[in-house]
């Protein structure tokens, strides 16, 4: 039974992953970033909380030269084994910058997932 519930929570953690990462991905893809500035965007992030220890203020900018997108992440939270990250994006020709907030967790298995908002 304990194998049983433990599978089934794990596959709901995942399936509530993977939707949180199709509606970011397509919210970024909306306001303009092609797969390449994401990709720029995730591993800046990536940098500020699987690199080195995350710690709440921690930021860094990003700018994609294909492109000409840019924009800065922050951790604005760390609780536990999760972040709050804040993204500042302006893809090239934008008016204004655009603002968005996600939430990952380290799983078990020492991976960052997105977690549902």
């Amino acid at each position: 039974m304990r194998i049983f519930v433990s599978l089934a929570l794990g596959l709901v953690v995942t399936a509530t992953s993977a939707q949180a990462q199709a509606g970011f991905v397509s919210r970024l893809s909306n306001i303009g970033l092609t797969q390449s500035d994401i990709n720029v965007l995730n591993e800046a992030a990536r940098s500020l909380y699987v690199a080195q220890s995350p710690r709440t203020g921690a930021k860094t900018q990003w700018e994609n030269p294909e492109t000409g997108a840019r924009g800065q992440v922050d951790l604005t939270d760390v609780d536990g084994n999760c972040v709050s990250i804040r993204h500042i994006i302006r893809p090239l020709g934008a008016d204004a910058s655009a603002a968005f907030t996600n939430r990952r967790c380290k799983t078990a298995d020492g991976t960052w997932q997105l977690a549902a908002q």
